[in-house]
């Protein structure tokens, strides 16, 4: 789950470019079908155009998630933790016991 943030919702479709390639797509659209019924049925054309955000889940607050988020990474630390330490020591294990050559 997320939170909405309202300062950032619509600032990503205008910066990236999204909305001017969707009004261009769109004026397209309306004037190839305005033009198909003008030469069809000679009257014109009626349409009507309205925007809405796209339909997001709403916000759940997950318990879990908060928990796993402050005490996961804390958890992957300590299991590298014990296998790092384990490793020198087969390390240091194993230089003791092997022979000097000479």
């Amino acid at each position: 789950p997320r939170e909405f943030q309202q300062d950032m919702a619509y600032t990503k479709y205008i910066e990236s470019g999204f909305l001017a390639l969707q009004t261009a797509l769109d004026e397209a659209i309306i004037e190839l079908q305005r033009r198909k019924s003008d030469k069809n049925e000679n009257r014109a054309f009626e349409y009507d155009v309205s925007t809405e955000r796209y339909p997001n889940r709403e916000y759940i607050f997950d318990m879990f998630h908060n928990t796993f988020y402050s005490v996961g990474p804390l958890y992957m630390v300590l299991g590298f933790i014990a296998i790092s330490t384990r490793l020198i020591i087969g390390i240091v294990l194993e230089k003791e016991r092997k022979p000097k050559r000479e």
